[in-house]
């Protein structure tokens, strides 16, 4: 086992000089006669190259690599075969205005919606104690994080083929922005996926959070409806706001950048016709932008009856905050602290 040949480079890499490589039949002979003729040498070279042997070349580590190789090539194949890449998630922070574009988004031809799934709250365990990817009894132990990341996955693709048996041929946008514990965990579930950060002006954000916890608005479960302009109630509000968009900013940094795309609010407000293309673009479907206009025209703000204060639809407009009763002087002095840093992280530097 010493003496190996023809000279590959393989052999040559993994045991070095630990054994004697010849080419031919004469050099074969000299290596036999230096090994027999230096007996402390061989010995050495015997002792290296068994503990080599030992340590990462036995049948067993060959079994293995050609195992993880084979769960590998099927890895891909099931990626390509789940047409992951034609799905985009829409992530970032409530009132943003992601309900507004997933409806536009899901009235294009060949994009389908879907609204809310909650999907994320199936990792809020580990969102929440954080400690237990280190315990080895947890189901969510790092050293099974394999087998119950494959586990939720399928789960989920066997859900959108249920929901959207033309998946595939279809486009499929996801708003998930109420789920933030799920935003880290994207690259590695979702691998060749497609990821749509929207942003707002923070402060309009927070200004949107607080009205919806006044008495007779229509959403009586966030937050604390009794006091929502208390400094505790301000501050839990912002800094919910900061939590949330913080993740969702880190996962859009983490992530290829082919497969991304950022939009704000904003710019929606000003021409949302060529950021509705951009979006199909992202996940291969070719949007005509006479008919993305159609479909903005009809989800138009002054399309919709219940608008205004204490609604779901509020204003349809950037900048509310600045004019807002809501924004007191206590409330902007709370704003500044906790949002600031995260509106000039955004590029909302303005006051």
């Amino acid at each position: 086992a010493l003496l190996t040949g023809p000279a590959r480079s393989e052999v040559t890499r993994i045991y070095g000089d630990a054994v004697y490589h010849f080419h031919d039949a004469a050099s074969a002979m000299d290596a036999i006669q230096h090994a027999l003729a230096d007996e402390s040498e061989r010995r050495s070279r015997v002792s290296r190259a068994r503990e080599i042997t030992l340590k990462d070349h036995l049948n067993e580590h060959r079994a293995a690599t050609l195992v993880s190789h084979l769960r590998e090539a099927e890895h891909v194949r099931s990626v390509a075969g789940t047409s992951e890449d034609r799905i985009a998630w829409i992530i970032g922070c409530g009132r943003t205005g992601s309900t507004w574009l997933a409806e536009m988004l899901g009235d294009l031809p060949r994009i389908r919606r879907w609204h809310e799934p909650y999907f994320g709250r199936l990792l809020r365990h580990v969102y929440d104690r954080p400690e237990d990817l280190n315990r080895r009894a947890s189901f969510f132990s790092t050293r099974h994080q394999r087998v119950w990341l494959e586990g939720i996955r399928d789960l989920f693709f066997k859900m959108v083929r249920e929901r959207y048996p033309q998946f595939g041929r279809h486009g499929l946008v996801i708003k998930e922005v109420n789920t933030p514990e799920l935003y880290g965990w994207l690259s590695a579930l979702f691998p060749v996926g497609r990821m749509i950060l929207l942003t707002r002006d923070p402060f309009d954000i927070l200004d949107s959070y607080l009205d919806l916890q006044k008495p007779g608005s229509w959403d009586n479960e966030f937050g604390d409806a009794a006091a929502p302009f208390s400094e505790a109630g301000v501050r839990r509000t912002a800094e919910h706001i900061r939590a949330a968009m913080t993740l969702a900013i880190d996962a859009y940094e983490a992530f290829p950048v082919e497969q991304r795309l950022r939009l704000s609010y904003e710019e929606l407000l000003k021409d949302p016709v060529p950021h509705l293309t951009a979006c199909g673009d992202l996940i291969s479907v070719k949007i005509d932008p006479q008919v993305a206009l159609e479909v903005v025209d009809k989800h138009q703000f002054q399309q919709h009856k219940r608008t205004g204060t204490l609604r779901f639809r509020r204003h349809g407009k950037a900048g509310v905050w600045r004019e807002s009763e809501n924004f007191s002087p206590e409330v902007v002095e709370i704003a500044q602290e906790i949002l600031g840093p995260l509106r000039g992280r955004l590029g909302y530097q303005d006051m």
